[in-house]
């Protein structure tokens, strides 16, 4: 469990996998890079 520091709210997941169609990679973006000056 973790704290994004905006509150409750929905988070896009991604999802990478390997040529065996398994999950190896998780990103979760809390911040926007194009909101940050």
């Amino acid at each position: 469990m973790f704290e994004t520091g905006f509150g409750d709210g929905y988070y896009m997941s991604l999802w990478g996998l390997n040529e065996k169609d398994e999950v190896c990679k998780v990103v979760i973006p809390f911040i926007n890079p194009e909101l940050i000056d």
